[in-house]
């Protein structure tokens, strides 16, 4: 399982580099970011939320500074805060899941 979490990882560091480049393909960078963040959430069943801290703290630096879409200051014209903030939820939704299956992890190694 931890293929799969180092996957996640270089998945997210790699669209965290195609996020800088303006138009269709930073929004591209985005789904694929969220693609890493969905598959870092499997392998906290058999080692911990480690991954999915990493990935998720790399894709959020960079939706929220470095995408060029969804970026908080000097973001695109295009992009209105109505779609920034629907894709920012897309992103919490799936770090609420993530962060209740670590959680769900660490009371059952409690025991």
């Amino acid at each position: 399982m931890s293929y799969i979490g180092w996957f996640s990882i270089v998945l997210a560091a790699f669209s965290l580099g195609i996020s800088i480049i303006p138009g269709a393909k930073s929004i591209m960078a985005y789904f694929l970011s969220l693609l890493a963040l969905i598959f870092s959430i499997i392998p906290i069943k058999s080692s911990g939320g480690y991954y999915f801290k990493t990935t998720a703290s790399i894709v959020g630096i960079g939706m929220l500074i470095t995408n060029d879409y969804l970026r908080v200051y000097a973001s695109m014209p295009q992009s209105t805060w109505v779609e920034k903030m629907s894709l920012y939820a897309i992103y919490l939704i799936i770090c609420l899941t993530g962060l209740l299956s670590v959680k769900r992890y660490n009371k059952r190694n409690e025991s």
